[in-house]
């Protein structure tokens, strides 16, 4: 949610809904009849993940959002999960949507904040995570699939990349703007098919992980206002950042040539 799907669905469609699944929504019957009628003319294939984003649907039919503080704490389910299976779902169905939508999100610029209601309770920061099993899965890939990087993303990018599998845990950080154009040049390479879809959303798993060691190494000593406030602020580079998605996805060979 913090890393992808929600400042990247922020991006497109304009609207600010925090938690973009289906599960944290509830929706008017009107909205669910639309829902319904997108989920019956895409269909279930493998290149169509078919999960249905609410938000998403509410943007294209120009319907409010509101998002409401709820009391409740959801616990994990990691048993039987697998990170790169559950990335790759979610990522490739936003990527296919948005193969759907580019001449309605290629118009929107910025975003409106809807209406919220309640407020969020602050806690303190959470446990250290150790982050050094993700740092080491970055750097693996870092050296191993260099070239299947290179059929997605472009020069400059790939040298970022380089320059991050040389630091330290410690040192260990990626910026916002390379992030946020990393997930977009992985959503172009998805349209493309620059190569196979599986194999591209694998090769997207330790990238994610990477941003995850530095995203919790940012947030550690945080509560939890702070820890979303560090989400705005990615998903303002995000809407910075999405002119060079709109400019790869309509003339991708400037960049790639």
């Amino acid at each position: 949610n913090s890393g992808i799907l929600y400042p990247f669905s922020r991006a497109l469609y304009g609207r600010r809904v925090r938690y973009p699944l289906g599960p944290d929504f509830s929706a008017s019957t009107e909205l669910l009849g639309k829902m319904g009628r997108r989920k019956a003319r895409s269909g279930e294939t493998e290149d169509d993940q078919a999960v249905i984003w609410p938000g998403i649907v509410a943007a294209l039919s120009d319907a409010s959002v509101a998002q409401v503080h709820l009391d409740g704490r959801h616990g994990a389910q990691n048993e039987g999960l697998d990170l790169s299976t559950v990335l790759g779902h979610l990522a490739g169905s936003l990527f296919s949507d948005a193969e759907k939508h580019p001449v309605v999100w290629q118009r929107i610029r910025g975003s409106q904040p809807g209406l919220v209601l309640g407020s969020a309770g602050v806690s303190a920061a959470s446990d250290h995570v150790d982050v050094r099993p993700m740092i080491e899965s970055f750097h693996l890939a870092s050296r191993n699939l260099q070239e299947v990087w290179a059929l997605i993303l472009p020069p400059v990018t790939l040298l970022e990349i380089k320059r991050l599998g040389r630091m330290t845990p410690e040192q260990f950080r990626i910026a916002d703007p390379l992030w946020a154009r990393i997930i977009y040049d992985f959503a172009l390479a998805y349209r493309l098919r620059s190569l196979n879809r599986t194999h591209l959303l694998g090769a997207l798993t330790p990238l994610y992980l990477g941003w995850v060691a530095s995203y919790a190494q940012e947030i550690a000593d945080m509560d939890t206002t702070g820890a979303e406030q560090r989400v705005e602020k990615l998903a303002k580079a995000y809407e910075d950042e999405k002119a060079y998605l709109v400019s790869r996805w309509r003339w991708p060979d400037r960049f790639n040539p």
